[in-house]
């Protein structure tokens, strides 16, 4: 009961904010990645485990938080408050949102806030993402649901523009080219994560301002070659952030 009371307690958020550039990133994080974001000029959130979580990837942003082209936010009931109040500084009242699903740490329950957004397409997995977050993305963005079987979307997949992806799901892969949209698809099996045998570059990774910012270093990548020529004709640059370091997925990085 003292839990729940300490939840509702932090709905009643200050009356001020202050807009800044945002990075939302697992505290897990390599030290240089959020030291060299502060450096960007971006005011860093750390994300810890959200209330149950009890796993290494419950500090995931990605399982956690779901943006909208940068406003408005949704995040899940579970997050840490003290991370909610974080929040609370620095977003208006309507720009954060508490969605109407609680995390649990074991899959699929853990996947409701991780979707991605291309364009107007909405890749999500119907079963267990959070209904508002579709309810939202129809209604203010006229956003098109598109079902994929992968749970851990933003993990393995992360959007450039609105026509050009990211992704190591063949799943997700399929989908997009149905959709005519302009894809690198890069193979699994050598990036690091804790809990998992392997994780995904996207879920190392977060894009803003044309830059594309990566836990670690892609020097250090076998495939760094294809992704940086597919970055190149976007006009995107890569910043490794923590150089000499091998990539970790750390439940991607997230900017509003």
């Amino acid at each position: 009961m003292t839990r729940k009371r300490s939840q509702v307690q932090v709905l009643y958020r200050p009356f001020f904010c202050v807009l800044k550039k945002i990075a939302i990133i697992n505290h897990r994080s390599y030290r240089e990645s959020i030291s060299n974001l502060l450096r960007f000029g971006y005011e860093v959130l750390l994300v810890h485990p959200y209330y149950m979580g009890r796993r290494n990837i419950d500090s995931h942003a990605d399982l956690q938080v779901f943006v909208y082209f940068k406003r408005p936010i949704v995040v899940a009931p579970n997050v840490n408050i003290s991370f909610l109040k974080r929040l609370w500084k620095f977003f208006s009242d309507n720009d954060i949102i508490i969605g109407s699903r609680f995390l649990k740490d074991t899959y699929p329950l853990d996947i409701s806030y991780n979707a991605i957004i291309v364009g107007s397409y909405f890749f999500v997995n119907r079963k267990y993402i959070d209904p508002l977050l579709l309810s939202i993305g129809r209604k203010k963005f006229n956003l098109i649901p598109i079902h994929v079987n992968q749970g851990y979307i933003r993990c393995t997949s992360i959007p450039l523009d609105n026509y050009s992806i990211i992704t190591e799901d063949k799943g997700i892969l399929e989908k997009a080219k149905k959709l005519d949209l302009d894809i690198l698809y890069l193979p699994s099996g050598t990036i690091e994560i804790d809990d998992y045998n392997y994780g995904f570059l996207p879920g190392a990774s977060g894009v803003d301002n044309n830059f594309f910012f990566v836990n670690g270093d892609t020097k250090l990548y076998p495939y760094r070659r294809e992704l940086e020529s597919f970055l190149n004709r976007k006009g995107i640059k890569i910043v490794d952030l923590a150089p000499g370091k091998k990539i970790k997925d750390i439940g991607s990085i997230l900017f509003t």
